[in-house]
């Protein structure tokens, strides 16, 4: 009865000591910022993992079918209860170089892959929007808003053609005392 106590107590000890070893691959989401994709716009596809990470991203495949904007990275880090979550995302901005069902291919992450997966770009918006380079739609989340009530207004900026080192100017309200905070 001791012999088999011993042995499986040794067995216990070997895999808990080869366990530190063992490496699990990170799982890699990938999506695009938005369901609809235009030609002559730029989207971000953003890449996340609540996993370390094997390595740095390679995201020179997507060359092929995107012209690549910029990257940025972005970590958001909780505890909770004494339990910590962590998350890591790899935003990319792209412009379509093509119409059609466009593959994603897998990214390396060193040792670690995001999944494969599809965007569909749409052949340029409609009559208003054609012949133009470049052009801003503005959207409010309400027609109108009470006292102290917070009011979302998003910007969107449309090209066909690069641009380089273009900003906007900050958004003023004018007649009303307001506070405004830019939320990227």
């Amino acid at each position: 009865m001791k012999r088999s106590t011993y042995v499986l107590n040794i067995l216990v000890v070997l895999i808990l000591s080869s366990m530190h070893t063992w490496t699990f691959a990170a799982d890699i989401q990938v999506a695009a910022d938005r369901g609809s994709i235009s030609l002559d716009e730029s989207f971000n596809l953003v890449f996340s993992s609540s996993g370390k990470v094997d390595g740095d991203p390679d995201f020179s495949p997507l060359k092929k079918d995107f012209e690549v904007l910029g990257t940025r990275t972005s970590s958001h880090v909780s505890i909770i209860n004494g339990k910590k979550t962590s998350e890591k995302k790899w935003i990319v901005s792209l412009l379509p170089k093509h119409s059609g069902e466009i593959t994603i291919p897998a990214i390396s992450f060193g040792r670690d892959k995001s999944q494969a997966t599809v965007v569909t770009v749409k052949q340029s918006g409609d009559d208003r929007e054609k012949g133009r380079e470049i052009f801003i739609e503005v959207e409010t989340s309400a027609d109108s808003v009470y006292v102290q009530q917070q009011l979302g207004v998003t910007v969107r900026v449309y090209r066909s053609i690069s641009v380089a080192n273009a900003t906007l100017s900050p958004l003023t309200v004018s007649g009303v005392n307001t506070f405004v905070e830019n939320v990227t």
